[in-house]
């Protein structure tokens, strides 16, 4: 897979920005310190990031306005081994090569936090960042003071809160290329003298940056409505209270996928273009160019909903923080899942989620000289998901036969699959960590959090029609699920006493005594349930040494783990439950400051280990399997700090080294290449290769480099403020296919983001370029579904990430 530009242009930007962080660098001596110290609650007190002894970015609530940054995908950008992308039927967040794939039933190895409020379902993500205070990335496991789900890391995002004084803002926007109008702002002030409020908003309306040639349409269009008010309330000197509503709507229509490859099939000696062309396919294109064709309605209408109560009492002398919190969400999907023109499949899928949650935390007053931190958390939520696969009537399934494939029978138009899942889960824990200071020099944090988990799920799988109606004929029904079972790969399904045929002659089969055998008596039946119920101690031990320049090294152990759960979409029954995720990780860190304090720079090495990781891979039909590996080893380097070259530019700056390896992963899903050399093992008698070892291989998404840049300069110009801000990120080559084809390695590429602005105390006015060197980036691949296992060719479907555009904005003060 090539990107647009080449090295030439990442070598020449690069060899740009060094000659002018030079000439920066030149223009004046610095007598004091121009930094601004950064003050974060990484753990869980406001600290310095300097003396916060983990691998922590932050970004400033100024500076993701400035940059445009208005969601967590744009967030990677400016952060070291953090990546986000958007696949067919999830979300995948992923820090130092290690997240969650393809599955509902995952939570997530990434945590993310709004307001101390976990949101750890993948559809969250795709929620807007906007009107924040700051944004605070962790990476490496914070189990102890964060909790389950964040055995890779933990992204905390804070919002901003009532002011003193009455202040508001109003910024629209609007993108040149694609038409994206965006307008968000915010009021806020006192209510009272003891009452403050604030209330932000945010709509955007996009018209889509790809064309569907088949519908003449532009895609994926998209209208979003964000609303959030917040209340400040301090009744007494010693209290405080804030609560914080949030209403998100985003609708989708139309997605930004692609066919982008298309290899012959070995067997037909053709492409998955022009064999389907053969079965009367309206014809697509596989290049990558923006251009896509899809015939079935594609749309996804998201409803997200948070309520946050914040409580904080000083309790002489002990910091007493509360902290309730309600999230739900719900969503109604379309998806075109054939991914071109021709009509075989479509699959909707809805989904509902309310998670409450409480946590009371007691910490030293920042004055003690004991610092410590215990608390009690307390989660619980419940989750319904539904998906129906539907077979149109029109379907080119039927004539597959003429091409040498399966003669189905003339029921398979017109019918479906339906799948039912519901998930709840109770988990409660207790955590602490103690700071002991053994000298001057010398510093001992103990830390460990016990956590308790209940879950319970069923699955129910059943043969329908296209309105969902159960088909009640037993020997439709049958018939059907045995053609469900060769084309998709169904295991089996749940049918009204349905029973086995004979397909050539519709025979039933009869046992010894002459009885009916039922439908597939070699498998449980699609009538799925189960419980878990699991416990787990996750400590950390940190030794941090304070050198008498105010430098920090420390040296980390600590553990992790994500729960164990059910799959609600695999077609293998025997995957329908997963084990929970661990990790052992080490980590040495030094951070301090140079330059007579005008500069940062901090280093982190790190060593993972990752027992049973949770993976999810395409099985080569409709579904995706999960499943956990056994070992793997992450590793690496991050070096990030920040520069002020001169009085009027600051530099940010992070690199970072990633080593990644499957240690012992042996029932991973073929990919098409696997299949057509037989690489795998045939595990269901239908000849076919179905799993291969990954053993020894690099993961998906973990280039191993990535370096980003970023340059703000201002300075006052005849009353008015002028600046500028450039950043630039520079990510290796990596592997963006799910199931690691080679030929699904994504080259090297450099995004870049300006922003120039002009702007006084009441209103500003501001250019943005994104995407400036216009690099088509795939962030995510997989293949065509049945494109392989039908017609034996190697097709992928891709994620197209947006090309270059240009925005202006203008902003409004009072």
């Amino acid at each position: 897979m090539k990107s647009r530009t080449g090295t030439s242009s990442t070598v020449f930007a690069l060899s740009t920005l060094g000659c002018l962080i030079s000439s920066a660098y030149a223009q004046a001596p610095k007598e004091a310190p121009l930094l601004e110290e950064v003050i974060v609650t990484a753990a869980k007190i406001e600290k310095s990031l300097q003396d916060i002894p983990v691998s922590v970015s932050a970004l400033s609530g100024d500076k993701l306005d400035k940059a445009g940054i208005e969601d967590i995908e744009d967030l990677t950008a400016f952060v070291p081994n953090l990546h986000l992308t958007e696949t067919g039927i999830s979300t995948q967040l992923r820090m130092r090569g290690i997240g969650s794939g393809n599955s509902q039933g995952f939570e997530q190895s990434v945590g993310v936090f709004i307001d101390g409020i976990y949101h750890g379902r993948a559809q969250l993500f795709r929620a807007p960042i906007f009107d924040m205070e700051r944004v605070e990335v962790m990476r490496g496991p914070q189990s102890t003071l964060f909790g389950k789900n964040t055995s890779s890391g933990a992204v905390e995002l804070i919002t901003a809160k009532p002011t003193d004084e009455f202040t508001g803002r109003i910024t629209a926007s609007y993108e040149t290329e694609f038409a994206t109008t965006e307008v968000n702002g915010f009021l806020s002030g006192p209510l009272t003298n003891n009452l403050g409020g604030r209330i932000a908003f945010r709509f955007l309306e996009d018209d889509g940056y790809m064309i569907n040639t088949f519908k003449a349409t532009e895609e994926p269009s998209q209208e979003d409505t964000s609303v959030r008010a917040t209340l400040d309330w301090a009744p007494t000197d010693k209290l405080q209270i804030i609560y914080t509503g949030e209403v998100d709507t985003f609708d989708v229509v139309g997605r930004a996928i692609e066919i982008t490859r298309d290899d012959l099939s070995p067997q037909f000696n053709a492409d998955y273009r022009t064999l389907t062309s053969l079965i009367s396919s309206p014809p697509f294109d596989a290049e990558q160019d923006y251009l896509r064709q899809t015939n079935a309605d594609e749309f996804s209408d998201n409803e997200i909903n948070s309520h946050r109560l914040t409580l904080h009492y000083d309790w002489d002398g002990i910091d007493v923080t509360a902290i309730t919190g309600f999230v739900g969400f719900e969503y109604d999907e379309n998806c075109d899942c054939d991914f071109f023109s021709g009509t075989i499949f479509d699959l909707k899928l809805d989904e509902e989620y309310d998670q409450i949650s409480q946590e009371i935390r007691f910490s030293a007053a920042p004055t003690a000289e004991l610092e410590w931190i215990a608390g009690l958390f307390f989660q619980s939520y419940e989750q319904t998901f539904s998906d129906h696969l539907k077979i149109p009537t029109d379907t080119l399934l039927i004539p597959v036969g003429i091409l040498g494939g399966a003669p189905f029978p003339a029921s398979f138009a017109g019918s479906g699959v339906a799948r039912d899942f519901e998930a709840n889960s109770d988990a409660w824990s207790l955590f602490g960590q103690v700071t002991w200071e053994i000298d001057d020099n010398i510093r001992l944090e103990l830390g460990g959090r016990f956590t308790q988990e209940s879950k319970d799920a069923t699955r129910v799988i059943e043969i329908v029609d296209l309105e969902r109606n159960l088909i009640t004929d037993p020997i439709t029904a049958g018939e059907l699920a045995t053609a469900y079972k060769t084309v998709f790969k169904l295991d089996s399904v749940q049918t009204p006493q349905a029973l086995t045929l004979i397909p050539a002659t519709g025979e039933i089969q009869l046992d010894a005594n002459g009885n009916p055998i039922p439908f597939a008596p070699d498998h449980p039946g699609a009538n799925l349930s189960g419980s878990r119920d699991e416990s787990e101690f996750t400590p950390v031990v940190r030794l941090l040494f304070d050198f008498d320049s105010g430098a920090l090294a420390y040296a980390s152990y600590s553990t992790g783990y994500k729960s164990g759960g059910f799959d609600p979409r695999s077609n293998n029954n025997e995957r329908f439950e997963f084990e929970e995720e661990n990790v052992r990780a080490f980590e040495l860190g030094y951070k301090t400051t140079f330059d007579g304090g005008n500069g940062e720079i901090n280093l982190a090495y790190f060593r993972n280990t990752y027992l049973d990781l949770q993976v999810s891979q395409f099985d080569g039909a409709v579904g995706f399997n999960v499943g956990n590996a056994a070992k793997t080893l992450t590793q690496g380097l991050e070096i990030d700090g920040r520069w002020a070259l001169s009085e009027h530019i600051v530099a940010s700056y992070g690199l970072a080294y990633l080593n990644f390896e499957f240690l012992d992963f042996e029932d991973g899903n073929c990919n098409q290449i696997q299949i057509i050399n037989g690489e795998g093992r045939d595990t269901d008698g239908d000849g076919a290769s179905d799993l291969c070892s990954y053993t020894g291989k690099r993961g998906v998404y973990t280039p191993k480099y990535t370096a980003n840049l970023t340059l703000d300069y201002s300075r006052d110009i005849g009353g008015y403020e002028f600046s500028t801000s450039l950043d630039l990120q520079w990510q290796d080559e990596q592997n963006v296919h799910t199931n690691l084809d080679p030929n699904g390695v994504l080259d090297a590429y450099t995004m870049a983001g300006l922003r120039i602005a002009l702007e006084d105390e009441n209103w500003g006015v501001a250019f943005l370029g994104k995407n400036l060197f216009d690099e088509d980036v795939i962030s995510y691949s997989a293949n065509a579904p049945l494109s392989g296992t039908t017609f034996g060719t190697n097709t992928f479907y891709s994620f197209l990430r947006r090309p270059q555009t240009f925005a202006f904005e203008a902003t409004l003060r009072f």
